[in-house]
């Protein structure tokens, strides 16, 4: 299960101390937001949030960042309701908890507690990164162990077969540029505006897809995907010519990613022999002029989108950069199977 995550605000956090079965109408699993919890976070120090299933919607577990004396430092705290465990929610929420930390620059390291006698807890920090620091004894928890894990800068990497839920929210972000992130889930967000088609049947020949991830998880993702004339993308120019598509994380924008995640695409385009890849971009979008400073030329306009073409798989990135010696470390690749 891979739970949405959602900031909860006052009113929120009073109307689950009051009813704390429902949120917003939305059921509440039992366990899932208990008060005593809720209670730790004094609304000056703590960010609070929420874990919301797909199907059905409902709340089952919940989780703070905690500011700590220590400069750089926050802390992360979670729980899941009993009715939910045993199916990833921990993990893929602690997963989602750090991308959300690590989104202020000003975060070095998330520290977190979990309880000796619980292996369960300590399972899931494990599998997040976490390093076991020590033990202390708590007095809300009892004894404890300690755990932290410092930040580490995304890196590009080929897509696996596993990485199709990376690709969903990466097609989920590009398409709501302009809006704030929803709370749908990405595969509910593709399938409810009709985009769903677009990454079906996902490791088809000729599919390829590259990742940039933290330690965390998925920062973005960007693909080529070669069409018909029968069924085709917004971007479609001929049966030979794949369309690219690419969204990142809008917190972790402004850092370089979507111009590294392009890079490293073309490394593999001029592996792969392939002559020429086309895009689709809304004429207002500010990715057009990342586009075009990459080698992406104007090739025909549609309504208020342009279609664009780069020939050749060599990047316009300076070859010294920072940016494109990160891209370049993608090893070679075949297509990506079918999982």
């Amino acid at each position: 299960m891979n739970p949405t995550l959602i900031s909860l605000d006052l009113a929120q956090r009073a109307s689950l101390l009051a009813d704390p079965l429902q949120l917003d109408g939305m059921p509440v699993l039992a366990g899932a937001a208990p008060p005593e919890f809720l209670l730790r976070a004094a609304p000056a120090d703590f960010a609070l949030f929420v874990f919301i299933s797909a199907a059905p919607a409902q709340v089952v577990g919940s989780a703070m960042l905690k500011r700590r004396a220590e400069p750089g430092r926050i802390e992360l705290g979670y729980g899941v309701a009993d009715a939910a465990r045993g199916k990833g929610v921990a993990t893929a929420a602690v997963r989602q908890m750090l991308v959300r930390a690590f989104a202020d620059r000003g975060v070095r390291e998330v520290y977190a507690e979990t309880a000796v006698d619980n292996p369960a807890s300590r399972r899931v920090v494990e599998k997040a990164g976490f390093n076991h620091i020590g033990q202390r004894d708590s007095e809300e928890d009892g004894r404890v162990d300690q755990w932290v894990i410092a930040r580490q800068e995304w890196h590009i990497r080929l897509a696996m077969p596993a990485d199709l839920s990376a690709l969903q929210a990466a097609l989920a972000w590009a398409i709501d540029w302009r809006a704030p992130v929803t709370a749908a889930a990405p595969e509910q967000r593709i399938a409810e505006t009709g985009h769903a088609y677009l990454l079906a049947d996902w490791g088809r020949a000729g599919d390829l897809a590259v990742v940039a991830e933290f330690a965390a998880g998925a920062a973005g993702a960007a693909w080529i995907r070669q069409w018909t004339d029968a069924e085709h993308s917004y971007g479609y120019i001929d049966a030979a010519t794949p369309e690219l598509g690419i969204g990142v994380d809008p917190r972790f924008r402004g850092q370089g990613i979507g111009a590294a995640l392009l890079a490293a695409l073309f490394e593999q385009v001029e592996r792969g022999g392939i002559r020429a890849i086309s895009l689709s971009v809304e004429a207002d979008n500010p990715a057009l002029r990342l586009y075009e400073r990459v080698g992406f030329r104007r090739y025909a306009q549609a309504g208020n989108a342009w279609t664009m073409i780069r020939y050749g798989g060599k990047s316009d990135l300076p070859p010294g950069s920072d940016i494109h010696a990160r891209a370049s470390a993608v090893g070679p690749t075949s297509p990506m199977a079918r999982g």
